[in-house]
């Protein structure tokens, strides 16, 4: 497990070790680079590696926000290490989806 403080450390972390690791778990309100837009880096980089999205605001996002992000799994917070560690289970237990390829056009557009 690779524990960041920003956005930024982040992105810079998951590219450095991006051969290591088996998933991303991101909050949505991050310091230094919006949740969505560290999303959208790291899809711009791995279309595979399943993320999952921690947050408790996540019914104030538009769905559609989320769209072609490839997002495997949302956890709403508050929740119990019981039910992260359930996620992180199914996570890395399932076969990765890449995101489709007209998605990630769009992405490398971004």
């Amino acid at each position: 497990m690779i524990q960041v403080g920003d956005g930024i450390e982040a992105l810079r972390l998951f590219k450095e070790h991006r051969h290591i690791l088996s998933l991303v778990l991101t909050d949505l309100q991050i310091p230094g680079l919006h949740g969505l837009d560290l999303i959208r880096a790291i899809r711009r980089t791995d279309t595979n590696i399943p993320i999952a999205v921690l947050s408790g605001t996540i019914e104030q996002w538009a769905p559609e926000q989320f769209n072609g992000l490839g997002i495997a799994a949302f956890v709403k917070k508050p929740f119990t290490a019981s039910q992260l560690w359930k996620t992180i289970s199914d996570l890395r237990s399932r076969p990765s989806a890449p995101v489709p390829s007209a998605q990630k056009a769009e992405l490398e557009g971004a």
